[in-house]
């Protein structure tokens, strides 16, 4: 079965948990023929799933939040596939006070995985994101906080393939 995978580094998840359930809005909306009223389901893992059938074929859409750098690079290469998309927090709270960088190891953990054109930053700091970072994503990468719902939402079905109708692609 296909599986449409959005993995997500956010140390405040509560401020990006929209994303799900727009996505869903979205199929329902645009691709009704895709699903018979699908609902999101949080599954064992702590994952925010629904499930679409594009052309018949079922497939999983996962959302997956990874609280902190830690834990992004301790479980995401063991499951990231190709065709998964990642989005990263640029900015994390420091010990000392105010915002910084994740370290580097965090960005090339994720394009390692899924290729830098599968690598988001999300920031409302655009001066933060480091220089090495900036040089490997193109601009169309980069979403500034607060993120139009609707732009990202059609940035994912783009990059998913659905704006054609065909998820399989």
């Amino acid at each position: 079965m296909r599986r449409f995978m959005i993995h997500h580094l956010e140390d405040q998840p509560e401020l990006m948990s929209w994303i799900p359930g727009s996505l869903l809005n979205w199929v329902l909306v645009d691709r009704p023929e895709w699903t018979d009223g699908a609902d999101l389901v949080e599954d064992e893992e702590g994952n925010v799933c629904f499930r679409i059938a594009p052309n018949g074929d079922g497939c999983d859409v996962v959302y997956r939040v990874y609280e902190s750098a830690e834990l992004f690079q301790s479980r995401f290469p063991k499951t990231a596939t190709a065709g998964d998309l990642v989005l990263l927090d640029v900015m994390v709270d420091s010990v000392e006070g105010g915002v910084r960088p994740h370290d580097p190891t965090v960005y090339e953990c994720a394009i390692r995985a899924v290729g830098a054109a599968a690598v988001w930053v999300i920031t409302a700091y655009r001066q933060g994101i480091p220089p090495q970072l900036t040089q490997q994503l193109s601009g169309h990468n980069i979403l500034d906080k607060p993120v139009d719902v609707g732009t990202f939402i059609q940035r994912v079905a783009r990059a998913f393939g659905w704006l054609n109708g065909d998820a399989a692609a």
